[in-house]
């Protein structure tokens, strides 16, 4: 059976210097996942989740009486997830040099079936800022592939990432958040436009070329709102393709402050460890052009200093501001919501279903091996006692035996089976049964030791 823990940490809860900290980029991700694998201490599978407002890391492993199992080796697994998310915060901590009490007071820990609940909602972009996003499905499949390429996911994590990966799928095909295309950045410029009343044609200037940069593209294009947009690259003749079905054009970053120059809007989205806009680089900007500029920074580490929003002529929206912002098309947001809500929720009880009846599955399959080995060991003690027996005499015997075992596994055996599929069953109750077997085995064990002494 598999355990499962999630350490989450979103913006709407972290202070923004804080998460900043916490970032990782996609290279950074893999040997993250490996150097907390050496740092636990035992068999887990791992994926590593960060993105622009959230930083999570699932953990998925064998479940304490797996452990006792004499046919699978020893390891040392938490007993409670307070002792793994204590572990998890402690190698953070020590990873970006704050003081762990810190992690503690913001982070959420979940475990069994709250991080799958989690999950699913998750990839839907139930739980994400820009409700409903698209975006997310994107990131957290991207972070499951890179975990599996990393020999970090496997047996424990992989079931579950494909099953929530399919539910959003799902509710998106099924519900109108697909159509709707919803992303940070677009709902970022539809504020923005209702704010400031901006319904003319704008200069825009998009730092970065990813996906995010790509939506707000898109999304500016698809609603009339850009005159012109230029992308700035570190390598832009390399994006020059890919970028071609916008119609914009791609200038190297260093002409950041040169193609600002004429711009009403400056959208953010690279997100390194470096500021590439300050107060000072603004400055002689503003003073030239004399008119407002519009900056939008959805970029974690953020992009432009926040020390611009006391400029005047600017209107800077970040992660600060939208954490407050409600969805223009509200009534019909909440309606396709709900809908996905239900979807999610629907394949949520199937995937716990199937995994319930899994380990439900294998506790029998446990205890019926732990039964026939006990069988066949006291059918051989008898047999050395009774030499005399003839051979079809033994079959008879070896034919009973099975029986009896056999009628007696038979109605807990349909028991289990029946109440896995009915959702009567939880981890503790799977416990139960194998730990009964492996105390009878341990007891017969010890009475042998005992006899040979």
């Amino acid at each position: 059976m598999s355990d499962y823990i999630a350490l989450s940490f979103h913006l709407t809860q972290t202070p923004i210097e804080l998460f900043e900290r916490l970032a990782l980029t996609q290279a950074e991700g893999t040997r993250f996942g490996q150097s907390l694998r050496d740092f636990l201490g035992f068999d887990a599978d791992i994926v590593t989740l960060a993105t622009c407002n959230r930083f999570e890391i699932y953990l998925g492993f064998d479940m304490n009486v797996q452990s006792l199992d004499p046919a699978r080796p020893q390891t040392v697994v938490p007993t409670h997830p307070k002792q793994a998310a204590s572990a998890l915060i402690s190698f953070l901590a020590a990873r970006i040099g704050v003081n762990p009490e810190q992690l503690s007071q913001v982070g959420s820990i979940r475990s069994g079936d709250a991080v799958i609940a989690h999950l699913f909602r998750t990839v839907c972009g139930l739980d994400s800022i820009a409700l409903g996003e698209k975006q997310i499905q994107g990131q957290v499949k991207t972070a499951y592939r890179q975990a599996r390429e990393a020999g970090h996911c496997s047996r424990h994590l992989s079931p579950l990432f494909e099953a929530a990966l399919h539910a959003g799928k799902h509710a998106r095909s099924a519900t109108g958040l697909e159509e709707a295309r919803i992303s940070l950045g677009s709902m970022a410029i539809d504020f923005l436009c209702r704010q400031e009343g901006i319904s003319e044609p704008l200069n825009v200037t998009i730092l970065g070329t990813g996906k995010m940069a790509k939506n707000a593209a898109k999304h500016l294009q698809r609603h009339k709102l850009s005159a012109r947009i230029t992308f700035l690259s570190r390598h832009p003749q390399e994006r020059e393709k890919e970028l071609a079905s916008t119609h914009a054009s791609v200038s190297h970053l260093s002409q950041l402050t040169d193609v600002l120059q004429g711009a009403d809007l400056l959208l953010a989205a690279y997100g390194t460890k470096n500021v590439f806009l300050t107060v000072q680089d603004l400055q002689p900007i503003l003073a030239a052009q004399q008119k407002m500029l519009y900056i939008i920074d959805i970029a974690l580490p953020r992009d432009v200093d926040p020390g611009v929003a006391a400029l005047s002529n600017v209107r800077l929206i970040d992660f600060t501001t939208l954490q407050e912002i409600k969805e223009s098309d509200e009534a019909f947001r909440a309606s396709e919501i709900q809908a996905a809500e239900k979807i999610i929720e629907e394949e949520l009880q199937q995937f716990l279903a199937k995994q319930k009846l899994k380990q439900a599955t294998g506790a029998i399959s446990f205890f019926r091996q732990k039964a026939e080995s006990i069988r066949q060991q006291e059918l051989e003690k008898a047999l050395r006692r009774l030499p005399q027996l003839h051979e079809s005499e033994q079959k008879v015997l070896q034919k009973l035996t099975y029986n009896i075992v056999s009628r007696i596994l038979r109605n807990p055996t349909l028991r289990l089976r029946e109440k896995a599929q009915t959702g009567g069953i939880d981890e503790t109750y799977l416990r139960i049964v194998q730990e009964i077997f492996v105390d009878m085995d341990k007891e017969r064990s010890l009475k042998a030791q005992e006899q040979l002494t």
